[in-house]
């Protein structure tokens, strides 16, 4: 995990009012995997807001001129939560695997929420 990162995250996307308690149990091990799950609805939206319907969309969005340094990736998934990777990689987990996944562009964040058994929604943020 990347404090500086997530700690950046939190100032910049987490409703003003949510942000400490947001610090806390994102570095909080037994808390972290719930809270994530809690992101998409604490979300300040001071970003312009983009709804995607299609896997083509999201990479128009998101892979400007190919970005190729890695991206940061909060997410439920103990796999890629609290990584670096591979802009193309991060995507295609976040697509096809189930749960909360963040990436975090330097342009833009990507948020797929999937709860339950509904079909997942997909939102991307860029910086106006």
């Amino acid at each position: 995990m990347d404090k500086n990162t997530e700690e950046m995250f939190v100032r910049k996307f987490i409703d003003k009012n949510k942000r400490n308690r947001a610090i806390y149990e994102l570095f909080n091990s037994e808390k972290r995997a719930d809270f994530i799950r809690k992101i998409p609805s604490i979300l300040a939206h001071d970003f312009r807001e983009v709804s995607v319907k299609s896997d083509d969309e999201i990479h128009k969005y998101l892979l400007i001129d190919k970005v190729m340094s890695p991206i940061y990736v909060i997410s439920d998934d103990e796999k890629l939560d609290g990584k670096f990777e591979h802009p193309e990689k991060a995507i295609s987990h976040a697509l096809y695997g189930g749960g909360t996944y963040i990436l975090l562009f330097n342009h833009a964040i990507f948020i797929k929420e999937e709860i339950g058994f509904s079909s997942p929604k997909y939102i991307i943020f860029i910086d106006k």
